[in-house]
């Protein structure tokens, strides 16, 4: 639920107060005891109005809380919206008692994370809400000078009792415990309601989380692990180019040594190229990709160009004709003879496929051979 913009001033039973002692301080100037204050019931009844007022101002914020969230929640139903209404009671320092009712009312306890990892020598929080079986009555109390006001829910209206509960007479509240099974790995506790705080030590290694909700029994474990995160990453490649078919090996550098963060490869596009967990490339076809390595939130990235290989005619192919010394000086001296026009002409289609003809030991550049003949074609 989104926190809610809203101001609520709590001076006003303390400005109450104030106003009450600055009366009493002028009826002492004017003969009147304390005493007989105290025995009108003056005290008494600032002290009600100051209660009164703080109700009031908690079902002020329960109600825009809800009708915020009906608007942002619309799809999740009031039961949704009660509940971020409670969180919102919670965030803003109120101290809130969760009562059920009903035999083996809770059923699960959901945590926000199942696998948590903490940094060595760092604290995080971890928040736990309780599943209730159908038909469960769940009622919520909030503490005002020391004693207990029911929070009532009547189809979106929301009032505060102004009674005092007794909620040592209602069912149990539920109650929690928290145990690490290595506390010198990582150490566990319940801070408040519906908060456990994970503190890691200097240790590294896996511990079992188990929260047990003592009055139902129901019990649920999670896997902490400490951390070293990664501070540096390096590749041995930032750029490079691989024939259709090949493979090249990359390798990526993490700092410090001992960190837990493991190396991630990806491709962008795995079409054109494909990496292995040990950072092999194997050229699929030819395009352009990235090549992504990546440890904890440290990344890198190599340009990958993949080309399509030379192609190799043999001296006994029936198109050898079209090789000619001319046609090499064509590409590396600059001049040209009728023979060799003739040739190509007659055969372009075929070469101009590759960029490139390996024969006899030369690597002929059929780009260049093709813009001559465009040259001459247009002269």
């Amino acid at each position: 639920m989104i926190k809610k913009n809203v101001l609520f001033c709590k001076n006003n039973g303390i400005t109450l107060v104030a106003l009450v002692i600055t009366i009493i301080i002028l009826l002492i100037l004017a003969g009147i005891t304390i005493n007989s204050l105290t025995n009108s019931g003056l005290f008494g009844k600032a002290q009600e109005a100051t209660k009164i007022s703080e109700l009031k101002e908690i079902e002020e914020f329960a109600r825009i809380s809800y009708m915020e969230g009906q608007m942002e929640e619309i799809a999740g139903g009031e039961q949704t919206t009660m509940a971020g209404v409670i969180s919102d009671l919670k965030e803003k320092g109120y101290k809130i008692k969760e009562i059920t009712s009903g035999e083996n009312a809770i059923t699960g306890i959901a945590l926000s994370e199942e696998n948590v990892t903490v940094e060595r020598n760092t604290e995080k929080t971890v928040t736990y809400t309780f599943v209730y079986s159908e038909g469960t009555t769940v009622r919520y109390f909030v503490e005002v000078q020391g004693k207990y006001y029911e929070i009532l829910f009547n189809n979106g209206n929301i009032i505060v009792n102004t009674e005092e509960t007794n909620v040592g007479e209602i069912s149990k509240e539920p109650e929690v415990t928290v145990i690490s099974s290595d506390s010198t790995t990582i150490e566990a506790s319940k801070t408040e309601n519906g908060k456990i705080k994970l503190t890691a030590k200097d240790k590294i290694g896996d511990v079992e989380i188990t929260v047990k909700e003592v009055n139902s029994g129901v019990t649920k474990k999670i896997t902490a692990t400490t951390r070293i995160p990664a501070t540096g990453l390096s590749i041995s490649q930032e750029s490079a180019t691989v024939e259709v078919g090949k493979t090249l090996q990359l390798t990526a550098t993490v700092e410090p040594s001992n960190t837990t963060d493991n190396i991630e490869w990806n491709s962008l596009d795995e079409s054109v190229a494909t990496i292995s967990d040990n950072g092999m490339i194997t050229a699929g076809k030819s395009g352009r990709t990235k090549i992504y390595a990546k440890a904890g939130n440290k990344s890198r990235e190599c340009d990958l160009n993949v080309v399509s290989p030379p192609i190799t005619i043999s001296g006994s192919n029936d198109l050898s004709e079209l090789f000619t010394s001319e046609v090499i000086k064509v590409v590396y001296n600059d001049s040209f003879t009728n023979t060799s026009y003739n040739n190509l002409r007659n055969h372009i289609r075929l070469p101009l496929k590759s960029p490139q003809i390996n024969y006899a030991g030369f690597v002929i550049n059929m780009d260049l051979v093709g813009e001559k003949l465009r040259r001459i074609w247009k002269s």
